[in-house]
């Protein structure tokens, strides 16, 4: 089940710590060179979550946001192993108005009907 910071956030999910060591796999590297981003070796300790994968309660993956630049931020999907799959970068001032609310579930569990 997948859940979205704006819409519902289950109380349960973990949440990962800042310093957790991360690695990262090919196509998260090929977009860091594309982007001319250089990966940081661990989860900052400040940034923001906004996505998480659940499997029967369990973390698949987080999508982490933080500072990066002026006008950027630094956006990751990490799993809770540190493996980080892909990198993009966000403008500060994006704030998502085009969010596919059906892609995530809500509080009631089911997927979102806003569109």
């Amino acid at each position: 089940m997948l859940y979205h910071k704006d819409i519902y956030w289950p109380e349960s999910a973990a949440r990962p710590l800042g310093g957790l060591p991360l690695r990262y796999g090919g196509h998260a590297t090929g977009r860091a060179q594309k982007l001319g981003v250089s990966l940081p070796a661990t989860l900052p300790e400040r940034f923001e979550l906004i996505e998480v994968e659940l499997d029967q309660g369990e973390v698949q993956k987080w999508v982490t946001r933080f500072p990066w630049t002026t006008n950027d931020d630094l956006v990751m999907v990490v799993k809770p192993n540190g493996f980080v799959k892909t990198v993009w970068l966000n403008h500060k001032d994006d704030k998502h108005c085009t969010l596919r609310c059906r892609r995530y579930q809500n509080e009631s569990g089911t997927e979102s009907q806003v569109a």
